[in-house]
């Protein structure tokens, strides 16, 4: 008896006659499981077919290649084909993009295809079967068509994957001048191939020069979480106000301290309070807010207060040292934390904030000049203050579940980048303030001036939002400069970038964390070899040097 020979099927997207067999036979194999007819004559292997929604829409598209070769896939599926973060969660769901020349063509919108011209190096196949526009003209075609937080999105993802390239390296932790020249003039002479009036704010924005950070590339996850085993409990600081002082469920971690932005609740912290969080997180809530007692002392408010404040907890809880991280006015309270205490700030971890002059940073999106913005928002603060007992009432009276959640990533105050499932949380919580206490911790914040943070000898990572509306990104930038070992990273989201960037935030502080041990084993070997500490600078200069000592503690330690 004749034994059937078995075939496998490829994992791209064939034919009959690519595979020499008949339409009767693939029927066969789909009804069998084996393949999946992906549009009338094309199919797929079944394995190929993973649960992975990207990968799922990319065989759509070469799918429809195969079928049509003339087509170019573009936008949205350009993106995920190139690994371009979006701004839109769900693209992936989205039917595929194409464009064909429009010189040839007719556009069919039903059909997701579209006119367009271009040149030859504006299509790059990125896999066998899978022709696509180019990193540049792909955030060119989408910022053309959407929102402008949704464009820069795109065009902030594009301009560091084109520098990743210039640079030779998959990531980049800082960018060169040269290799920002060079990322700037792809994008640029893209849009300039484009054209149309639609473009202009766009062609605006990327004349004007860049700051670029790590490489951001791919959109945000939005896995589940669960809420954490969150801990409430009494903190009493050192002039006897009683604080309420929370923690996660994790108790042998690596401590972190969070110095939270003004009246925020440890809820904008989504992956610290997970049950999965690897460190032992704690915070505080601030004087007044969320159940802390005002102190017996009302001016006793400032950001020293909340440093020793942050102090106190860490006593209370036995930590001797512990990574920082912070968030807007918490920046100003750990910076303070560890020019009081420096022996106690292990790493630090600052978040759409600066060391101090915070009013000076506000309104600069709206052009404001900056000897008008801290009079602004002492007078805005005053204005909150004096109706707080109206946004109490409203605050009180707002839904804040999931459509109120969904409103909002729509708004611009937060992206569609934030789960919806953690704006509600934060925002449920949030909303419990006493509006006219919080305008008046507001005011307390505006009379903390300018901090120079070259003090700063720890590790450090710096995050700013590309269009935060409160904190202005090129005062972050800014202040950054004065930090020369300090680690930079640009978000493209607003000021509410623990929400936006949970995933990302928490990959910067697993990172920061180990170069606080690097930093802590050298001190040790240094010390254990006789040499004298760090230079003034607080970076070690000789490297070779540094890595030689730790192969002599560390056998198995790689250069």
């Amino acid at each position: 008896m004749r034994t059937p020979h078995l075939w496998h099927p490829p994992d791209v997207p064939f034919t009959a006659a690519d595979v020499g067999k008949t339409r009767n036979v693939l029927q066969r194999a789909v009804n069998d499981g084996r393949l999946i007819r992906l549009r009338p004559g094309i199919y797929v292997a079944t394995q190929a077919w993973q649960q992975d929604p990207t990968e799922q829409h990319l065989l759509r598209a070469m799918a429809a290649i195969r079928s049509r070769p003339h087509l170019i896939a573009a936008r949205n599926t350009a993106a995920l084909a190139h690994g371009l973060a979006l701004a839109d969660p769900h693209a992936a769901q989205s039917a595929p993009s194409f464009l064909v020349n429009g010189d040839r063509y007719r556009s069919e919108p039903s059909e997701g295809i579209a006119c367009g011209r271009f040149a030859a190096h504006d299509v790059v196949e990125v896999r066998a079967g899978l022709t696509v526009t180019s990193v540049a003209r792909t955030a060119v075609d989408i910022a053309g068509m959407a929102s402008l937080p949704h464009a820069l999105v795109a065009v902030d993802s594009a301009v560091r994957l084109l520098a990743a390239r210039v640079h030779g390296k998959a990531r980049l932790r800082t960018a060169p001048a040269r290799v920002q020249a060079a990322a700037l003039a792809e994008l640029t002479e893209a849009l300039d191939r484009v054209g149309g009036a639609g473009y202009g704010r766009l062609a605006a924005r990327l004349r004007r020069p860049a700051r670029l950070a790590p490489l951001l590339v791919g959109a945000p996850s939005h896995g589940v979480y669960p809420g954490g085993m969150q801990e409430e409990f009494d903190l009493i600081a050192g002039d006897g106000t009683r604080l309420t002082a929370w923690r996660n469920g994790t108790v042998d971690g690596a401590p972190v301290l969070v110095c939270n932005g003004m009246g925020v609740p440890p809820e904008a912290w989504p992956r610290l309070l997970a049950d999965d969080c690897e460190y032992s997180v704690a915070g505080w809530n601030h004087r007044g807010a969320l159940g802390s007692d005002r102190p017996a002392d009302p001016t006793r408010i400032d950001i020293t207060d909340h440093a020793d404040d942050a102090v106190a907890l860490m006593d209370a809880l036995g930590w001797e040292k512990a990574v920082v991280v912070a968030w807007s006015l918490g920046v100003n309270v750990a910076f303070e934390l560890a020019a009081q205490h420096p022996d106690r700030v292990a790493g630090l971890l600052s978040v759409a904030g600066v060391p101090g002059g915070t009013f000076d940073t506000l309104f600069a999106p709206q052009l404001v000049p900056r000897p008008l913005r801290k009079p602004m928002g002492v007078s805005v603060a005053r204005a909150g203050r004096a109706l707080g007992g109206q946004l109490n009432f409203l605050a009180r009276t707002v839904p804040t579940g999931r459509p109120f959640a969904e409103w909002l990533r729509h708004t611009g105050f937060i992206l569609p980048f934030a789960d919806p499932a953690d704006i509600s949380a934060w925002a449920s919580s949030m909303k419990q303030q006493d509006f006219r206490w919080y305008f008046e911790l507001a005011l307390a914040l505006s009379r903390h001036d300018y901090v120079d943070p070259s003090f700063v000898k720890c590790p450090v990572t710096i995050v700013s939002g590309a269009i935060d509306m409160l904190t202005s990104q090129s005062d972050v930038l800014k202040y950054a400069e004065q930090i020369p070992h300090a680690e930079v990273h640009s978000l493209p989201g607003t000021h509410c970038l623990p929400l936006e960037f949970p995933d990302r935030i928490m990959d910067m502080l697993r990172d920061l964390y180990a170069r606080a041990e690097w930093e802590a084993t050298l001190a040790e070997a240094r010390a254990e070899a006789g040499i004298a500490d760090a230079d003034d600078d607080g970076y070690l200069e000789d490297l070779t040097l540094d890595e030689e000592l730790l192969e002599l503690r560390d056998p198995d330690f790689v250069r």
